[in-house]
Parts: structure tokens; C-alpha cells; sequence
């Protein structure tokens, strides 16, 4: 049985391997760094997976998430929040009712993040989702291991962030 650190670790490395590539393995560390744990990421980690139904989180997870996240779709400049599972974005427009786009010179996703980043909850901005140049929006992607008390966290940030950015 691997320390329960380490059973996190593993699951928010295989994570990120599939965000942006695959590498067919790492190196993982315990707590003490006495010890390291070769990862064949196609053997193990993904035994590790399913062996503690870490799958089956995802969507419980991610309803509790956009369920959260539910009193934002009211507020005048947030166009849609939409997703699947955890992979979930939040659309931020102009006019709610015509959902015009922001002009893109106005940088509102980047502002979004620099706010939500001082409630220390990392969000990725994206800008050009209407046109290729305008449109805002940002995506949440947390780790399937999220608590509630972490989507509560996120929701927190991204409510504060919503209010400095568009004040009043």
C-alpha cells in the first residue's frame, strides 16, 4: 500500500499528463524523500486509478463544483458557466442579453486570473473563444481529488475576482 501523500501525488501527476503531454513515466517522491517510487504511468498509476475509484470522484465532484458555482450565472457579465466533470469554464460578456464580447484590448480573462491568483486559486484566461480575437472566458480544470471545502475555495475567488473586475 503506497502513503496516502504519495496516492495523491501519483493521481495530480496523471492529471497533468494529460493536460498538455503523455511521458510514459516519472519519479515520485515520499514525505520523508528517503524514498522515490519509479511510475510507469501506463502500469500502476493507472491501476492506482481504478483500484481506489478515483474516476468515480469526477463527476460527484464536478456536480458539487458547477453547483457552486451556480449563483454566478446571474451576475450581468457572466455569459454561461458550462462543462463536463471537473473541466469547467466560466464565459464573461459584455452585454448578457445580446452576449456581446468584451473588446479584447480589455484583457478581461487575464484580469479575472490575476484576481482569482490573489485568492490563490489558479484559473486558465482564454481570450478569442467568440471570433479567434474577442471573447473571454476562463476554464477550471481542478484536481479530481478536490474537496468540497476546495470547490468552496474556488467559488470564494472566482466571486471576489468577478467583483474587482466588474465593479458595481
Amino acid at each position: 500500500m503506497l502513503p496516502s501523500v504519495l496516492l495523491l501525488s501519483v493521481a495530480t501527476l496523471l492529471q497533468s499528463f494529460t493536460g498538455h503531454h503523455m511521458p510514459t513515466s516519472g519519479r515520485l517522491f515520499s514525505r520523508n524523500l528517503r524514498k522515490t517510487y519509479p511510475l510507469a504511468v501506463r502500469g500502476e498509476g493507472c491501476w492506482i486509478l481504478e483500484a481506489h475509484k478515483l474516476f468515480e470522484r469526477v463527476n460527484a465532484a464536478g456536480q458539487n463544483l458547477r453547483d457552486a458555482l451556480a449563483p454566478l450565472q446571474s451576475h450581468p457579465n457572466v455569459g454561461e458557466v458550462r462543462g463536463l466533470g471537473l473541466l469547467l469554464g466560466v464565459e464573461f460578456v459584455k452585454d448578457r442579453t445580446t452576449r456581446a464580447p468584451f473588446p479584447r484590448e480589455l484583457s478581461i480573462s487575464e484580469k479575472i486570473r490575476q484576481a482569482c491568483l490573489e485568492e490563490n486559486v489558479l484559473t486558465y484566461p482564454t481570450q478569442g473563444c467568440v471570433d479567434g480575437l474577442r471573447g473571454d472566458h476562463i476554464l477550471l480544470a481542478p484536481s479530481f481529488t478536490i474537496s468540497p471545502e476546495e470547490c468552496a475555495l474556488i467559488v470564494r475567488a472566482l466571486q471576489s475576482a468577478v467583483a474587482k473586475v466588474f465593479p458595481g
